[in-house]
């Protein structure tokens, strides 16, 4: 994933890195809120630690999985790739609580849950980019969608 790169190569990358953090942006409201109180959407949209885990913290760790794993047999990814993402997903819970206990692992629980659907919609997003290279447009209007529900 990491050779030399132009901007066609680049953009569904990123793009597929805003895909997943937006897919499961999404996700927490929808969970959190529902159908039925969207008008608590935008309160639930401003809180900062979704903005920093979802759009600071799952894209960089996503980057460095990738890269760590730059040079191992495309076959042999989802071997290495996936136990990575499950560590990221407990890790933040794990410092971020003192330790492994109880609470960290239930906690640690919903953020390999995370950190499962953002590899799964993240890297379909990446092939699907590569098939399409337009479909780039989704983690735009994503990103604008979050924003505005952030504005109101």
């Amino acid at each position: 994933m990491f050779q030399t790169w132009n901007w066609k190569q680049a953009t569904p990358y990123a793009a597929s890195k805003v895909i997943g953090s937006g897919v499961l942006y999404l996700a927490t409201i929808l969970i959190l809120d529902g159908f039925r109180h969207v008008g608590h959407w935008p309160e639930t949209a401003k809180v900062p630690h979704y903005w920093i885990f979802y759009y600071g913290y799952a894209p960089l760790f996503s980057i460095l999985v990738d890269f760590l794993t730059r040079k191992t047999n495309p076959e042999d990814h989802i071997f290495i790739k996936i136990p990575l993402y499950l560590v990221g997903g407990t890790l933040p819970f794990v410092v971020l609580l003192g330790g492994f206990h109880l609470f960290s692992m239930l906690a640690s629980l919903i953020g390999i849950a995370c950190a499962s659907i953002y590899y799964g919609v993240s890297s379909g997003a990446y092939r699907f980019n590569r098939l399409w290279p337009y479909s780039s447009v989704i983690s735009v209007v994503m990103t604008v969608f979050l924003a505005v529900l952030v504005l109101l």
